[in-house]
């Protein structure tokens, strides 16, 4: 049962009141030194979270290829929390907090972040460029991105019900990643806004070969969807990472397509999420 309930104050605003953790990062187990990396709330029964996505303070601290691991950690970390996990490496360190209180699940996750996340916070000097490559992880997005439609959709249960709450699909000892279904047709998400082409690729094809492997068995027509970097963010690299990065991203997108996928690509994640409501809207003519 979820430790998060709604209570009204007497103004009738509604509140939120519930038990928060902590998660913290071992770089070394043999230092046992503990970084706070992410906080967590337990909601209906599944844990929400919101994790480090800012990594220029680190960089004072450790180089790139230790960064690139606390990246494959931290989304390893979220896979494990959406399936409610909280015990599975040594590296990451769970810890209950106590009661804390706020008028949403976002509300709360964001106060928490900016007091406890101190490696989240922007370096203090002002006369420095922000270069950091900001990393859109695939988990954080699907939840943002399904409980942003949820909202736009709240009043139409026609639309409703192709957002299943339950992101994955069981058939026999497998489970599949599948966020949007419709009797027709599946849909899934990803996000590729990494300045690192082999998670790109990882990231992208694991969330494909879901949504494939679902529709094969299920008889539906497959739409995924991709966040990519916007040129901005293409532009913090050099070029000849951002140019392989672009056609990586291209390949990729290509070689689905040729195998019959539909893609919708876009660096907006409003527009995005705009193709996304068009997909439910056409799934319930």
């Amino acid at each position: 049962m979820s430790n998060l309930y709604i209570v009204e104050n007497n103004h009738n605003q509604r509140i939120l009141r519930g038990e928060w953790s902590l998660i913290q990062w071992n770089p070394d187990i043999a230092t046992e030194e503990l970084l706070n990396i992410g906080v967590a709330l337990n909601v209906g029964g599944e844990l929400q979270f919101k994790m480090l996505d800012y990594f220029e303070r680190l960089t004072c601290l450790f180089d790139e290829s230790v960064i690139q691991h606390l990246q494959g950690v931290i989304e390893l970390s979220e896979h494990a929390l959406k399936n409610n996990c909280t015990n599975f490496s040594d590296q990451i360190v769970w810890k209950t907090k106590g009661n804390t209180k706020g008028s949403s699940e976002s509300e709360i996750l964001d106060r928490l972040y900016k007091r406890v996340i101190t490696l989240g916070k922007p370096c203090q000097n002002k006369n420095q460029v922000r270069t950091d490559f900001k990393v859109v992880r695939s988990d954080a997005l699907i939840t943002r991105i399904t409980k942003n439609l949820r909202d736009e959709f709240k009043d139409d249960q026609n639309l409703l019900r192709f957002l299943p709450t339950e992101k994955y699909i069981q058939y026999q000892d497998d489970s599949f990643l599948v966020p949007l279904r419709s009797e027709e047709a599946f849909g899934s998400i990803v996000s590729v806004v990494s300045p690192n082409a082999e998670k790109i690729t990882a990231n992208y094809l694991t969330n494909v070969n879901d949504l494939k492997a679902a529709s094969v068995i299920s008889g539906k027509e497959p739409t995924f969807f991709v966040l990519t970097p916007s040129d901005d963010e293409l532009n913090k690299l050099d070029n000849d990472k951002a140019v392989r990065i672009d056609s990586l991203i291209e390949s990729l997108n290509r070689k689905q397509k040729q195998q019959g996928i539909h893609i919708e690509s876009e660096h907006s994640e409003d527009v995005l999420r705009d193709k996304m409501a068009l997909w439910a809207k056409k799934q319930a003519a």
